[in-house]
C-alpha cells in the first residue's frame, strides 16, 4: 500500500508531501530496508541532496545493524559520491592534492570497515568488492590487497580471487577481440 502511495506521489511530483510521508513511514517501519533505500534515493534524485541521503543510510544502519542490503547500498552510494566529486574536479580542471587510495576513498573505506565488522562474512566482503570493480578499480585493487592480508588463510578467498581474475581475463580477452575486429574493419586491404 505504501509503495503505491509513494509511486502516486512521485507521478504527481509532490516532493514536499513525499518528504513528510517518508518521515512518517520510516518512523513507523524502521526495520523495512526498502523504505530506507527508497527514501535515500528520493533525497538524492528528487531533492538533489546527497548529504541527506547519507544521513538516511546511516540512520537505516543504526536501526538495521546487520542488513547486508543496506550496507551494500550505502557502500555503493559512498563510492558513487567520491567518483562524482572526482569527476567534478576533473571537469573544473582542479588538481586534487590527494592521490593515494586510502585518502581519496576514505569514506567508502570506512563504510566498508563497518560493514565487515557488522557482517564478518568473507563472501559479503567479496560482494562489496564486486560493486566497485570496473567503476573504481583503484579502490577494488586496494580492497584485494586488504583481503590478501585478512583472508589469505581462508579457502573462500582463494576461490574468489581465482574467479575474479578469471572474469578480469575474460573481459580483457573480449576487449582485445573487439579491438582486433575494429582494426580489421578500418584497415583497407
Amino acid at each position: 500500500l505504501w509503495n503505491r502511495y509513494f509511486a502516486y506521489l512521485k507521478t504527481k511530483e509532490a516532493t514536499k508531501v513525499l518528504n513528510k510521508v517518508y518521515g512518517r513511514v520510516l518512523a513507523r517501519f524502521p526495520k523495512n530496508e526498502m523504505y530506507w533505500i527508497d527514501a535515500a534515493k528520493h533525497e538524492l534524485h528528487a531533492n538533489k541532496n546527497a548529504l541527506s541521503a547519507r544521513v538516511l543510510y546511516q540512520r537505516a544502519l543504526r536501526a538495521n545493524k546487520t542488513s547486508k542490503l543496506l550496507y551494500l547500498k550505502y557502500f555503493e552510494f559512498e563510492v558513487w559520491y567520491v567518483l562524482r566529486t572526482l569527476a567534478r574536479k576533473n571537469l573544473l580542471r582542479l588538481e586534487s592534492k590527494e592521490t593515494d587510495v586510502p585518502t581519496v576513498f576514505a569514506i567508502p573505506l570506512v563504510a566498508f570497515k563497518f560493514a565487515i565488522k557488522a557482517i564478518p562474512d568473507p563472501s559479503f566482503a567479496f560482494r562489496l568488492h564486486d560493486t566497485c570493480c570496473g567503476i573504481a578499480d583503484d579502490l577494488a585493487d586496494h580492497l584485494l590487497e586488504q583481503f590478501h592480508s585478512e583472508y589469505s588463510k581462508e579457502q573462500a578467498f582463494w576461490q574468489y580471487l581465482c574467479a575474479f581474475k578469471s572474469k578480469s581475463l575474460e573481459r580483457l580477452t573480449i576487449s582485445y577481440t573487439k579491438s582486433k575486429l575494429l582494426i580489421a574493419t578500418t584497415v583497407e586491404p
